[in-house]
């Protein structure tokens, strides 16, 4: 295939060796043994989903890269290891939010007490005007990542299911590995551990997974792999773009050829 058409596997090479432990692999548990549905039934959720339809908020640089939010991820599963299915959009925005409201709270309260603070603003009406503005601008930011930031987490759930479904890979998904070091799967394989990061081949895509390795914490003793997806190619399900076994075939020649 020529490089228009290939997944990008790779080793990473963006993280400081100096700055890297070895990580007891037994100290994390597995999340998948606390679903009990697989990746059919994540098909058939999301193609009843109106995710498009449901766009929400407005996308400002503030909320991507100036507040550290509480994170998205944990909802998500905290969701479905209750409800044993997936959330849609609707739902999962509504629990985020309802999970971290005293953070939220707490966060307005502060940036309000700092914007009177240091706003050289003329007159409190103006001010007080500008400051419930920028309040709504930050909310309707937060809105928008979570919007953007959903369909990863299906599809990398999907992913997940798909792979113990289709082969004989002994499969891990971990939140803690997964929000403290980036590491989207955790793969056992010829007694090597491979850490597969899932995102997507687009210009977001490439800069975010960068980014993640900056702020995650770094390993000697597993082997990285990046497997992007070519949203122009890959399988789709209702509005969610999908892993498939395209990516699963690359997945094994690249592991095969790491264990040799």
């Amino acid at each position: 295939m020529d490089d228009s058409e290939k997944i990008d596997l790779n080793i990473s090479d963006f993280t400081n060796d100096s700055e890297k432990i070895d990580l007891n692999i037994s100290d994390f548990t597995n999340d998948l043994e606390k679903i009990n549905f697989n990746f059919l039934f994540i098909e058939e959720q999301i193609k009843e989903f109106k995710y498009n339809q449901d766009k929400i908020g407005i996308r400002n640089g503030f909320t991507e890269n100036g507040i550290k939010l509480p994170s998205m991820i944990e909802s998500f599963y905290n969701y479905i290891f209750k409800n044993q299915k997936l959330p849609d959009f609707k739902k999962y925005m509504d629990s985020y939010m309802k999970e971290n409201s005293n953070w939220f709270e707490e966060y307005k309260k502060e940036y309000k007490k700092e914007y009177k603070e240091n706003s050289n603003w003329f007159g409190e009406k103006y001010k007080e005007k500008e400051l419930e503005n920028i309040i709504i601008s930050i909310e309707n930011g937060i809105k928008y990542r979570l919007w953007k930031s959903f369909p990863s987490f299906i599809r990398d759930l999907h992913f997940c299911l798909l792979l113990k479904s289709k082969t004989n890979l002994n499969v891990t998904y971990n939140k803690t590995l997964d929000i403290e070091y980036g590491i989207d799967i955790l793969i056992n394989h010829n007694n090597l551990n491979f850490g597969v990061k899932l995102y997507t081949d687009t210009k977001n895509g490439n800069f975010y997974r960068k980014q993640k390795d900056k702020r995650h914490l770094s390993y000697n003793n597993i082997i990285n792999i990046d497997l992007s997806l070519d949203l122009k190619k890959c399988k789709t399900c209702g509005d969610i773009y999908l892993y498939s076994q395209n990516e699963i075939e690359l997945l094994n020649a690249e592991m095969a050829k790491r264990s040799s």
